[in-house]
């Protein structure tokens, strides 16, 4: 027996809608997946003992967890405290004899700034991204800026590293050191944000110690070379405290990712925020030769920087292709419904 016309259009309409709504979702297990790379790769690191332990998806958005590292996406003015920066990390310890980390926050940006699952034009790597903001939630920092912690050389528009710079292993080996063979404790690195005897570098701001420079690569050029320095619960009295670690492994990391953001699958994205490239990650703006280097609704200044410029410029397909997700589904709705009515005044005459 064959169904009424009315019935096999609602259960077409229903479809068809399911379809619509799947294809906007977040790819959530995806980022998951993404994030367990980059702490699985920290425990890679030869004579260390890093250990982490995944608790879970949390159903709904918390800004910190205690007993462990949460990352989290904030995709709205509620979720997103740091103004337009892209990231944010954040440490909590309470003793400060012990230096014992108690909880820590990987803060990511999906309110003003795309984010992507690999190399993507004007979008943020997810797992490059987690990965070298890891070293912030367990003790110490790798990076050309001591004092402000920015992570230029590392997090960027279509930029893939998935990768630890020498300078992180040696931070993980001194903070979490586990004797073997062949393995001795790195020297104590230099206390972030302490001044030390200036480098003669030109146009190095912060004033750091030989002993933190290296001949690491640098992968943007005119940045300083990388450095490494620790946290420390009492940096101007480092006698009294203990350099910031967590004694008990493995150490939990829990993942929140909301429904809508800027981020992998999404086309809800929510947020009331502006892209403002110059709050990218606290540091530089970012510098572009062409309109293709600069993310969606910015074009190259005359002065080499990317300015608000309501779109247009070079167009490489992106943004079409961004487009077509979300504006051509109605049409194909129409157009299939319209066959169907089509099919059934056929068989009515």
């Amino acid at each position: 027996m064959k169904p009424r016309a009315p019935i096999a259009l609602a259960l077409l309409v229903t479809v068809l809608l399911f379809a619509s709504t799947a294809l906007g979702q977040v790819k959530k297990q995806e980022i998951i997946n993404e994030i367990k790379e980059a702490f699985s790769t920290w425990e890679k690191v030869d004579c260390a003992g890093l250990k982490f332990q995944y608790e879970g998806e949390l159903p709904s958005f918390l800004s910190e967890k205690d007993g462990g590292i949460l990352v989290y996406f904030g995709h709205d003015n509620t979720t997103w405290g740091f103004e337009q920066d892209a990231y944010h990390t954040s440490t909590d310890f309470q003793l400060v004899a012990k230096g014992d980390l108690t909880k820590a926050s990987i803060a990511l940006n999906a309110r003003d700034w795309w984010w992507s699952i690999g190399k993507e034009k004007s979008k943020i790597d997810i797992r490059t991204a987690v990965l070298h903001m890891i070293p912030g939630a367990i003790g110490f920092y790798v990076g050309h800026d001591p004092i402000h912690g920015s992570l230029q050389a590392f997090i960027g528009f279509d930029r893939v590293i998935h990768d630890l710079d020498p300078l992180h292993r040696t931070g993980a080996q001194f903070d979490y050191f586990k004797a073997g063979a062949s393995c001795t404790q790195p020297a104590q690195p230099p206390i972030c944000g302490m001044a030390a005897p200036p480098v003669d570098a030109g146009t190095v701001d912060a004033a750091v110690s030989d002993a933190a420079v290296t001949d690491a690569p640098i992968v943007d050029a005119g940045l300083p070379p990388n450095q490494l320095c620790i946290f420390h619960s009492e940096p101007n009295d480092p006698p009294t405290g203990k350099p910031l670690h967590w004694e008990t492994l493995p150490i939990k990391y829990w993942v929140y990712i909301p429904d809508a953001g800027k981020l992998p699958g999404s086309t809800s994205v929510g947020g009331e925020g502006k892209k403002d490239a110059g709050n990218f990650d606290g540091g530089p703006v970012k510098a572009c030769t062409t309109n293709n280097d600069c993310p969606e609704g910015f074009v190259c200044s005359d002065g080499g920087i990317c300015v608000s410029g309501g779109g247009g410029g070079d167009d490489d397909g992106c943004c079409r292709v961004s487009h077509a997700r979300t504006e051509n589904l109605p049409g194909i709705l129409l157009l299939l419904l319209g066959l169907v009515v089509l099919a059934m005044r056929t068989r009515r005459g």
